[in-house]
């Protein structure tokens, strides 16, 4: 359901990227493309929040726990929900504490979701006033998050029911826009990292919601700097691209983002197909998909790696479904076999 669902998204959002960069639209247009854009990454979310739920219930969800430079997360998120607050006319301010640790062992993914939950829920309740985070360090490991509002407020006898699945708070006008999962996502996310929230609220006095988390501190490594440019082509010999997917849609995203950039491309429908094609082409990257008929993409890499010439070639999984154990599955079938300790 995983690939079904986001599938058809592929093309929608890809295409409304590569819209978005043509010089020739009108403003019109222009403005038609941001709110396809928008709209798609609104339903994105709420397909993500189901399939979220689905797992939850399933016992499936997995934490991928990676290091994290905390402070670079939490001005992301900042730097978000000020955007949101703002089309508001809301203030919205950041308290981060001075002495919090360069990085943490987390789910970055994760927590960026239950903050984002928490934040967005934040400024949809509130019309007035402010909505604030505050991050506070307590050694050796205990991080502890704060969400403020001036808005709405609860009612104490439902801070537990806006916990279930399904429920919203508040009237018609501020219900609309959502699935009722983020809270219950956000609770049982925050159970599996070991912790629960905590809310205090008064109606029509704003709230607070609150959680702690022990996380591990480690040193941060230097991480490059995120360049803001605009790519528009790379130097040296041309270089050739292979896409295996057997949607013709996500095929043509990908060929119209990267032929403009120099790339010569090529396409094939199937596992079967793409292993032709690779041998033949000689590819320099090859585009994956995970789920494709008669031979799927961990099948046909696997093949790959076996075949003259192309042990070392490129490989990136391309997937709708990319869980922590769908990721190791696939660097497990795209291992170099010339280089055992290598991986795509």
């Amino acid at each position: 359901m995983s690939h079904e669902l986001r599938t058809p998204l592929t093309g929608i959002l890809g295409y409304a990227e590569i819209l978005r960069g043509d010089r020739t639209l009108t403003e019109r247009q222009s403005h038609g493309v941001s709110v396809i854009r928008q709209s798609g990454e609104h339903l994105l979310t709420l397909i993500n929040d189901i399939l979220d739920f689905a797992r939850i219930e399933a016992g499936k969800l997995e934490l991928s726990v990676t290091e994290i430079p905390v402070a670079r997360l939490l001005r992301v998120i900042a730097d978000i929900i000020r955007v949101r607050a703002e089309e508001k006319q809301l203030a919205f301010s950041c308290d981060i504490a001075p002495d919090l640790p360069p990085a943490v062992l987390a789910d970055e993914r994760r927590l960026r979701q239950v903050l984002l939950n928490l934040l967005a829920n934040a400024v949809k309740f509130t019309d007035r006033g402010e909505v604030s985070l505050r991050v506070s360090f307590s050694p050796p490991a205990r991080l502890r998050f704060e969400v403020r509002d001036t808005g709405i407020g609860i009612s104490e006898d439902r801070w537990e029911r806006i916990f279930q699945p399904f429920e919203q708070a508040g009237d018609v006008q501020h219900r609309l826009g959502g699935t009722g999962l983020g809270l219950a996502i956000s609770r049982e996310l925050l159970r599996l990292m070991g912790s629960d929230i905590e809310i205090e609220s008064r109606l029509g006095e704003g709230s607070a919601v609150c959680f702690e988390l022990d996380l591990p501190v480690v040193q941060a490594h230097a991480a490059a700097a995120i360049s803001e440019s605009v790519v528009t082509g790379y130097e040296g010999p041309r270089r050739t691209i292979l896409v295996v997917d057997d949607v013709a849609a996500n095929r043509m995203v990908l060929g119209d983002m990267l032929a403009p950039l120099g790339f010569e491309m090529a396409e094939a429908a199937n596992g079967r197909e793409g292993l032709e094609k690779a041998q033949s082409l000689r590819p320099d990257l090859i585009l994956m998909d995970s789920v494709m008929p008669e031979t799927d993409g961990l099948e046909a890499t696997r093949r790959l790696r076996q075949l003259p010439g192309l042990g070392e070639v490129a490989i990136i999984a391309i997937s709708a479904n990319a869980s922590g154990t769908n990721e190791a599955t696939a660097r497990a079938a795209g291992r170099m076999r010339s280089c055992p300790s290598r991986s795509t």
